[in-house]
């Protein structure tokens, strides 16, 4: 083992860790981490400007504003609450009733939204109020919700999907759709295991209504709520997987079609507009800045030759490519305490990408499947943001939230084993596009 390339890592990303620590925002403190080693040692302050040119020259990334402004319009509009509702109509003949609506109606918002913090917040808002009305076991509730959240990034779009693939340079429709397998089956996996909760303890919640023709009238109408987000959710994936539209093109015209949802319900207020596009600029401007950062960090990098000795020595150990992705995982799960996913994502790409494909992996399935690592962290104190926003949303203790939460925790990692031991679940999709 390479002694001074290991402490010269550790030193590195020590550094940002410090910064994070003290209350910088991510892309500063990696950007000042990434500067100084430009600057200070490999002295070549001149690529700076032309990486922060092409970093933002990419033109997948303007995505990014539109899918924002799309699911503000609909956030901002009323349209998840409406959500909710149509979907409550179709699980509350199922033994755990409302708690699978949390999961469901999360799967379809995610479809829009692509953010696991906004899906959790956005039907948890709605969600938890009337099921704790309701008398449903409230840990139960909690944690479907924050569990829920993390289906945001797991069904395309999403924005960090879109900062992977311009990073790394992995076609970002192919990415989206790669998700999709994946995300489908993770809502299917936490559905079960509600069914499952409340079979062995009906006490859990109200019963389950019984199947009436009322039941099939109510289930039809409940497309009236649903549809609009539903129709957005088509036009992105179909478009992209059919190869009719760029991921930019699909932004640009569900942006549109939202637009005209809304104003079609007379639900597009002046306000509503302003705080969608005020949201979809704020965001642009973190994600702009993360990646910049990110980049100059990982030209540094790579001059200094450090992905390229890593994989060598990966190489040289003798250690089986499973197990240097078990490492993986584990390191991502424990940064996923401390910091979020984003962060996470940023702050190891320029070694672990490289490292990974030296090793035989695909971009695509890497890209996938760290995403479902780094939504782990969503759900893991102390900092797990999901936990937070949906015990901002309850006022319930800080622990029950945890609770609740746990197994869906578990259910995350056997996901992950299930696409590490069957890449095709990632790969299937993208390789008929």
């Amino acid at each position: 083992m390479d002694v001074a390339l290991v402490l010269t890592v550790v030193a590195i990303f020590g550094a940002i860790i410090f910064l994070l620590s003290m209350g910088i925002w991510v892309g500063l403190a990696i950007g000042a981490v990434g500067i100084s080693l430009v600057i200070g040692v490999v002295k070549m302050p001149e690529i700076i400007g032309p990486i922060i040119y092409n970093s933002l020259s990419s033109y997948v990334l303007s995505a990014i504003p539109m899918f924002v402004f799309m699911g503000e319009i609909i956030q901002q509009t009323g349209f998840s609450g409406r959500l909710y509702e149509g979907v409550s109509k179709w699980t509350r003949v199922l033994p755990g009733g409302l708690v699978h609506t949390n999961i469901f109606s999360c799967a379809f918002f995610a479809a829009i939204n692509g953010s696991s913090v906004a899906t959790a917040a956005a039907i948890g808002t709605v969600a938890y109020p009337e099921q704790e009305k309701r008398g449903y076991n409230k840990r139960l509730v909690l944690g479907s919700l924050a569990a829920g959240g993390t289906l945001g990034p797991m069904i395309p779009p999403s924005m960090a999907m879109i900062l992977y693939g311009a990073f790394v340079n992995e076609p970002v429709g192919k990415l989206f759709i790669g998700t999709a397998i994946p995300g489908v089956l993770m809502a299917i996996m936490f559905m079960i295991y509600i069914y499952i909760r409340f079979r062995l303890d009906p006490s859990l919640g109200p019963k389950s209504e019984r199947i009436t023709l009322s039941y099939f009238g109510n289930a039809v109408r409940a497309w009236v709520d649903v549809w609009p987000i539903a129709l957005l959710a088509l036009i992105i994936f179909v478009s992209i997987y059919g190869g009719f539209m760029t991921p930019t093109e699909a932004a640009a015209i569900s942006a549109f079609v939202a637009l005209c949802i809304a104003l079609a319900f007379r639900r597009l207020t002046f306000n509503a507009l302003k705080g969608a596009a005020l949201k979809a600029i704020d965001i642009t401007a973190l994600c702009f800045l993360i990646i910049i950062s990110a980049k100059i960090l990982a030209a540094a990098l790579a001059m200094l030759m450090i992905p390229k000795q890593l994989a060598a020595m990966a190489g040289v150990s003798g250690l089986h490519p499973m197990l240097i992705w078990t490492l993986i995982i584990v390191m991502y799960l424990i940064l996923g305490c401390f910091m979020d996913g984003l962060s996470m994502l940023f702050l190891t790409l320029a070694v672990v990408y490289p490292l990974m494909m030296s090793l035989g992996f695909d971009g695509i399935w890497l890209g996938v499947t760290v995403m479902k690592v780094i939504e782990c962290g969503q759900l893991t104190p102390p900092v797990g943001m999901n936990l937070y926003v949906i015990q901002g949303i309850s006022k319930q203790p800080f622990e029950e939230v945890v609770k609740g939460s746990f197994p869906f925790f578990l259910l995350l990692l056997g996901l992950i084993v299930l696409c590490t031991a069957f890449p095709q679940l990632a790969l299937w999709l993208p390789g008929t596009m």
